[in-house]
């Protein structure tokens, strides 16, 4: 007998049996999978899967029932296959929806963005600071007016007045641009 480091005579026996067992139930197998499938391709590929699935995993349990077990297997392995293949179709769908409303003018609008973000800067560099602190916790961070208002001692009109103040001026500023 051939010794085999870390590995009990009794899991060896084991997938010796579920080897003999897939081979017998190859054509069931592969009948099965192309059912649920729908293409031979498919169903082969599968079905290789499984076979290297078995070649490769340890079975610490006894298997009772071989037949049942190999088309357990082959069943977890069709509910995976349709899982990535939604993904797979989601991820595709997902990407031609976003490249069909890509025009020509996309480096046209990409290069106005970044002019009137320049202008967006310079506009708010201008501000006093606590006005463009308030208008970037509010509009950038996404910090709600009664925060910013505790946070900074101030009372909630006060912030009001400052984010009006900044906005109109941010406005006018790319206006003149």
């Amino acid at each position: 007998m051939v010794h085999w480091p870390n590995i009990a005579p009794y899991p060896m026996k084991n997938t010796h049996n579920l080897i003999n067992s897939l081979t017998e139930n190859e054509l069931d197998l592969r009948h099965y999978l192309l059912k649920k499938v729908g293409c031979n391709d498919t169903a082969a590929d599968i079905f290789q899967k499984i076979a290297e699935k078995i070649l490769t995993k340890k079975i610490t349990t006894e298997i009772l029932n071989h037949r049942r077990y190999l088309f357990r297997i082959a069943s977890n392995e069709v509910i995976d296959y349709y899982r990535l293949e939604k993904s797979r179709l989601k991820y595709e769908t997902d990407f031609s929806q976003t490249t069909e409303h890509m025009d020509y003018r996309n480096a046209e609008r990409v290069t106005i963005a970044k002019d009137n973000l320049k202008i967006l800067n310079e506009a708010l560099e201008q501000l006093p600071l606590l006005t463009r602190k308030i208008f970037i916790l509010y509009r950038i961070e996404g910090v709600k007016q009664a925060v910013i208002a505790k946070q900074l001692g101030l009372n909630l009109s006060t912030i009001e007045k400052r984010l009006a103040v900044a906005v109109k001026h941010c406005r006018s500023c790319i206006k003149k641009n």
